[in-house]
């Protein structure tokens, strides 16, 4: 499946369409769909679980987004994004500057490793 076939998927399993539906409709069978489903959030969870800022990493859970999207959304480098945020490699401030654009907190609720953000609410 391309990635605009993807995103249709998903969007008609959002909006209530069963998995053998949309199998239907791009001509994979209903556990085509499901393993469709499954690599992408164990990715995502990977990638959230991977990310040593809790905001950041709670932000990804919740939104659905792995490296690849926020790197697409920053125009930044996947590698870039993944390294940064596992603190492989030390944030420059472009990099936050868009970090914070695309999550829209402010830089103390994204980059504090130990502050809960559902704990200041």
């Amino acid at each position: 499946m391309t990635k605009e076939e993807k995103l249709e998927a998903f969007a008609m399993l959002l909006d209530g369409h069963t998995l053998q539906t949309v199998g239907e409709r791009f001509g994979i069978s209903k556990q085509g769909v499901q393993q469709m489903l499954t690599v992408t959030n164990m990715r995502i969870d990977m990638a959230a679980q991977s990310c040593v800022y809790p905001n950041i990493s709670r932000w990804m859970a919740q939104n659905g987004y792995g490296y690849m999207s926020i790197a697409k959304m920053c125009d930044i480098v996947p590698q870039t994004v993944q390294r940064t945020l596992s603190k492989s490699t030390d944030c420059k401030k472009s990099f936050i500057d868009k970090i914070l654009k695309v999550t829209g907190m402010t830089y103390e609720e994204a980059f504090d490793q130990t502050k809960d953000l559902e704990e200041s609410d």
